[in-house]
Order: structure tokens, then C-alpha cells, then sequence
């Protein structure tokens, strides 16, 4: 009898080989890096993390209305950087985020710079730990850890989770509470779900797709739990940093705009149709988008924003009755591809939350590959000859060739795109976005779907 696991562990074997390679690599790179910076006086590691170390500090001194004052950011930031002995030529951090996030940053800043970068830093690897943890335990019994093992390997080199550590973000607790909400939502505890999904609005860019889908395909549970947590944090915010909501509100759009259109600006960083047709277009010099860079922006997300809807409706008009939660698992998947495309701004390090989507379509696979061996065991177990097997869906093959083309193409981005004004990182985005809508949309009819039974020709019966 063939053995329909065949095919998952010659590719499961070669993902291993690969991974195997990639990490000495990038083990060699991060050693050689690690000396390079130990003979070097200047800090250059963890330089985004002085954004939250400056909103700290405010907080600390009571100068929560200088959170979003440019000129008084700067002037902190330089001083503090020349006290690292780093020199940050003319740039800063401004804060982007809301001012009840400030809080979680107030008691790092009453450590020393390094040694607050350290604890950051500690505390995004373990939130990254805590939440490939939880994405293996929802992979089916009996995969095998060399199915589930795959998700750390490939987590813990890639370029978004470099990115991270190297320049002190905060995509590790991103990860964490997104891989939060998912556990939830998948465990239908949709008021969970909400309360959770309401924190990833510290960074709303995260939050607003996914929170979004929640409650639509989810129901009023969800949207009570989104609400709850977010008039807690209003509350939070008034009763400790009175005005602050005002000045995120009324000055957060004119630091954008000065940050993106009155300088020199970093698109090649971003993941954002936006800044894909921005880059393209026009480059990096200042400047507002032209009429073209924004029809097109326009049309393109729109485009997307449709396609996602589509999934949602389908899925409330058709599998909602019947639980799918193949259909599910592949809307959730969809919603956070498509995430980056249709936000105004999306750093690359925050691609780390596609851990995600990838496990579930990696759950999916397996779960797929479980089922046709336990179905040609029971069938060999009554004597019957049927083959029973898997196999992957031309979309699935198209999403697995797109997801390596992007990890790979990841580890160069930043060396050739501000070069070529080319972000090809947005089309591998949009592409393996456009492949898991459509996943979502023709989803399956039920649990079995991709197993193919076979019965032997005449000629291969046994006497």
C-alpha cells in the first residue's frame, strides 16, 4: 500500500535540510556581527527602542503633553544617545502609538538605557517562545514533531524576527497577543477573543483588519469583548494622563505628515500598497503622493479590501451554520495576510505575525495528511485495497513556492530596495495574500476535503 505520508515527509525533510542550512548562516552572521560590535564604542543595536524609552521618561517627569512634540522628542532623544555614545545624525524615534502605551514603558525607564533594552528585549524573545508554543499545540496528535518543529526553526531565523531583536521593536508582544486572539477564536470563546484582540490596538494597524473580521464573523460577543477592553484603556488614559488622548487625536496626523512628506522618508521599510506605488513612483524625497501614486493606492486597496469581504461574507451566509473550521482557520489566515497591504503604515519587522497564517496553513496540511493515513489504516485493517492519500490544491503548491519566495527574498530587501525603488516585498505580499482569499473563498465542503481515494486496478489483486 502507498503511504500517503510519503509526499509531507520528503518536503518535510527538505524544509529541515534548509532550515538546517539557514540557521548556521545566519548563526555565522550574528557572531561575526556580535564581534563587530563589541570593537565598536557606538550603540547601533536596539535604536527603535528609544522611542519607548523617551515615552517612558516622559511619562516618568510628568511630560505626557510632550509625548507627540517632535522638537522635544528629538531634543531628549539626541541627548540620551550622546550620553550611549551613539550619534543619531539629525533622525529620532517619534511616537507613534497611543498614549496609554507610554505606561507599559514608564518603569523600564527608571533603569538605565541598556539595561531597559535588555529587559525589552528578553521580554519579546519570551513572547515569541510563548506564542510558537501555542501555535504547536495546535497542530493535530499524532503530527510528529518534525511537522510542528518546523515552526520554530523558521520563526527564530527569519528576517522579521531579526529585525525585532536587532532594532528593539515590539512585534515579539504583537505576535504573542495576535497568537492570543487567534487561540481563542479558533476555541469559539469569541468574548476572549475580543478582550485580547481590544490590546493589539496599542499598535492599531494590527488591530483594525483582524478586530474587524472578528466581530463580523463572530457575532456581538466579540464586539462587546473589543469594547471593553478599549474603553478600559480610555478610562486608564483619562484617569492618568488627562489631555493625552487629545493631543494623540489632534497631533498624531500632523507628526505623520511632517515625518512622511516633509522629509526624506524610509518607504522601502513599509509593506503598505501605499508605499509600494509612493517608492515606486516617486522615490524617497519629501514631498506629497501624486494624483497617480493615490489613484492607484486607492484602486489597489480597494481591490483587496473587496476580496476580503467576500471571505467574510461567505463565510457568514454559507459555513457559519455549519461550523466549519477548516473555513475559519482560513478566513482568520486571509485577514492577517492581507493585513499590511491595506494599512497606511506597516513596518516590515511587524511581518513577523505571518507565523500565523503560515502554521494554520501548516495545521491545515497536516491535519489532511493525519486523516488520509488514519483512513487507509482503517481500510487495511478490514482487508479492503483502496488507496487513500492526500494531495495539495494548485493554490496550496502556488502558496508554499510565494512563501519561500518571500522568506527568501526577506533577507536581502533592505540591501536592494532602496536602490531599485522596487519593493518587491508588497507583490510576493499581495500575491500570497490574493492565494490564501482565494483559499477562504472556495473554501472546502467539509473536513475531508483533499483526500483522494483510489481503488488498484484488476491486475494488482492478490490471490
Amino acid at each position: 500500500m502507498e503511504n500517503p505520508s510519503k509526499p509531507r515527509l520528503i518536503l518535510q525533510q527538505r524544509l529541515w535540510k534548509a532550515g538546517i542550512a539557514l540557521a548556521l548562516f545566519v548563526g555565522t552572521l550574528v557572531i561575526g556581527n556580535v564581534v563587530l560590535l563589541s570593537q565598536s564604542s557606538a550603540r547601533v543595536v536596539g535604536l527603535d527602542f528609544i522611542a519607548f524609552y523617551t515615552a517612558g521618561a516622559f511619562v516618568n517627569d510628568d511630560r505626557i503633553h510632550e509625548l507627540y512634540d517632535l522638537p522635544a522628542v528629538a531634543t531628549y532623544q539626541t541627548q540620551l544617545a550622546a550620553g550611549e555614545g551613539t550619534d543619531l545624525e539629525g533622525g529620532f524615534g517619534p511616537w507613534w502609538n497611543p498614549p496609554f502605551y507610554a505606561l507599559v514603558f514608564a518603569p523600564l525607564a527608571k533603569l538605565s538605557f541598556a539595561s531597559a533594552l535588555h529587559t525589552w528585549l528578553a521580554i519579546n524573545i519570551g513572547c515569541v517562545v510563548a506564542s510558537v508554543v501555542l501555535l504547536c499545540r495546535m497542530f493535530p496528535r499524532g503530527a510528529g514533531w518534525r511537522a510542528w518543529g518546523l515552526v520554530p526553526l523558521f520563526t527564530f531565523i527569519s528576517m522579521p524576527f531579526l529585525l525585532t531583536v536587532t532594532h528593539g521593536q515590539n512585534s515579539g508582544t504583537s505576535l504573542l497577543l495576535l497568537t492570543l486572539v487567534v487561540t481563542a477564536w479558533r476555541s469559539n470563546r469569541p468574548l476572549l477573543a475580543g478582550l485580547v484582540c481590544g490590546l493589539l490596538f496599542y499598535k492599531p494597524q494590527l488591530a483594525l483588519i483582524v478586530a474587524g473580521v472578528l466581530v463580523f464573523s463572530t457575532g456581538p460577543l466579540a464586539l462587546a469583548g473589543v469594547s471593553m477592553t478599549l474603553i478600559a484603556l480610555a478610562c486608564v488614559t483619562i484617569a492618568t494622563m488627562p489631555g493625552a488622548i487629545s493631543d494623540y487625536i489632534q497631533r498624531l496626523p500632523e507628526n505623520l505628515n511632517a515625518m512622511m512628506v516633509g522629509h526624506t522618508y524610509m518607504w522601502e521599510r513599509h509593506v503598505t500598497l501605499r508605499s509600494f506605488w509612493r517608492l515606486l513612483l516617486q522615490g524617497r524625497e519629501p514631498g506629497e503622493a501624486s494624483l497617480l501614486t493615490h489613484t492607484l493606492t486607492v484602486l489597489t486597496c480597494a481591490t483587496t479590501a473587496v476580496a476580503l469581504g467576500v471571505c467574510g461574507i461567505r463565510f457568514r451566509v454559507r459555513d457559519v451554520y455549519r461550523n466549519s473550521s477548516v473555513h475559519r482557520d482560513r478566513l482568520i489566515a486571509a485577514s492577517i495576510v492581507a493585513m499590511p497591504l491595506l494599512m497606511p503604515f506597516y513596518f516590515d519587522y511587524d511581518l513577523l505575525l505571518l507565523v500565523v497564517p503560515v502554521s494554520l496553513l501548516a495545521i491545515e496540511l497536516t491535519s489532511r495528511s493525519t486523516e488520509a493515513y488514519r483512513a487507509s489504516e482503517a481500510l487495511a485493517s478490514d482487508g479492503a485495497l483502496t488507496i487513500t492519500r492526500t494531495h495539495w490544491t494548485l493554490t496550496e503548491r502556488r502558496a508554499m513556492r510565494v512563501i519561500i519566495a518571500l522568506y527568501a527574498w526577506l533577507m536581502i530587501a533592505n540591501h536592494v530596495t532602496p536602490h531599485t525603488h522596487l519593493n518587491i516585498t508588497v507583490p510576493l505580499l499581495a500575491v500570497f495574500a490574493w492565494l490564501f482569499v482565494r483559499r477562504a473563498i472556495r473554501s472546502v465542503d467539509d473536513e475531508s476535503a483533499g483526500i483522494q481515494t483510489i481503488q488498484p486496478a484488476p491486475s494488482m489483486a492478490i490471490a
